[in-house]
Parts: structure tokens; sequence; C-alpha cells
């Protein structure tokens, strides 16, 4: 039943890809929901023709500051919203992280071959020299913290866009095997990089990978 629930993900996954960054978000669902030993959340589908289903990370619309967050090297808070106001229209601000700055979001919980991160983004920089890069954290069974890159793909263009869905199973499987369970917890670190790197993000998603 696992491996049949995961090939559709998969498959559903392939299909977003496929259809690329679509511009406007869908609807959110507003449902609460939990399973696998993670808290109750609100689902959300704010990327149009993804099926994905999504839980904004706490703080992830940085509309009153962002608590939670650690914003390091200059990261700030500014005016100025994603243009897709995916997680509501009268929102207004937004995550600036200038060249060698970093933000690195609160915990959430996701299960095993479960997670994927998406969000959406601006490049202020170089547009063809400059990235954002997503890592993700976590603890192993033996207390040590590691961090590793996430699956995805570049991220430029001088307008707001949304990323594509950035799975983080390569990174997970073996830290949630160690676990000896099927969920953990995991922060994100967003962090340009390139020549003249700066970016600005918005709307921070993650989908437990436990729903369509």
């Amino acid at each position: 039943m696992g491996s049949s629930r995961f090939s559709r993900r998969l498959c559903a996954l392939l299909a977003v890809f496929a259809l690329g960054a679509i511009a406007a978000p869908l609807a959110q669902a507003g449902t609460s929901r939990s399973d696998a030993g993670c808290p109750a959340g609100v689902v959300e589908h704010p990327f149009a023709l993804d099926p994905l289903s999504y839980y904004l990370v706490p703080g992830g619309t940085f509309e009153n500051g962002a608590p939670g967050w650690q914003l390091n090297g200059g990261a700030r808070i500014v005016d100025g919203n994603s243009t897709f106001y995916a997680h509501g229209r009268g929102e207004s601000h937004s995550l600036y992280l200038p060249g060698g700055s970093n933000a690195v979001s609160p915990s959430v919980c996701i299960g095993l071959l479960d997670a994927v991160v998406r969000l959406y983004a601006q490049n202020k920089g170089f547009l063809l020299l400059s990235n954002l890069q997503v890592n993700v954290i976590y603890k192993t069974a033996l207390g040590l913290t590691v961090e590793h890159p996430v699956l995805g793909l570049g991220i430029g263009g001088s307008a707001w866009m949304p990323t594509l869905p950035m799975p983080l199973v390569a990174d997970l499987t073996g830290a949630l095997a160690l676990n000896g369970g099927l969920t953990t917890d995991v922060r994100f670190r967003f962090k340009p990089i390139g020549l003249g790197a700066a970016y600005r993000i918005d709307d921070v998603y993650f989908d437990p990978f436990k729903y369509i």
C-alpha cells in the first residue's frame, strides 16, 4: 500500500514538473487534518494546477514579522507582497534576502518519503548568475544536526514566480529510518548564491506527502 501511494504521489509530482511554473494559485481548501503523528494543520492548494496539498510553514507569509524564523546577514521583512497573493489578497509583506544573508524557518513535521517544499520567489540579482539555494536541516538519531541541499531546479526571473515543487525524499529517508519512526521535524534554510545574488521570497509552503 505504501509503495502504491508513493507511486501515485510521484506521478503527481512529475505532472507538476511537466506543467512548469503556472501563474495563478487555486482556491484554498481550508481543511484541518493530521496524520502519522504530525500535528493538525490547515490544508491549502496555493499553486495552480498543482494537485499536492500544502501546509503553510509557520510565519511563511511574513505578514507579522517572521516569528520563529532565524534571519541572518541582513535578511529582513520588506513592504511588497508576492503578486500572486497565494495566501490572501490583503497581504503586503515578503522576506528580502540580500547577498550573504540566509533565513532559517521554524520546524515542521514531515513523514517518510513525504516532504515537498514550494514557495514564491523573485530574483533581485543578476538573473543568469544567481540562484536561491534551499537546504533542509534535521537531527539524526544520534542528535547530530545535518544540512543538505533540497532536490530542486534553478529559481530565476525578475518577476514573482512560483518555484517548482522541491522534494526532500533523497535527503531524509536515512534519517527517518535511524529515528525508528515515520515522521521527523525539519527546518528549511533559504540562501541567495552567486554573483550579485539577492531574492525576495513569500508564501512558503510544504507538503508532508500525506494527501492529494
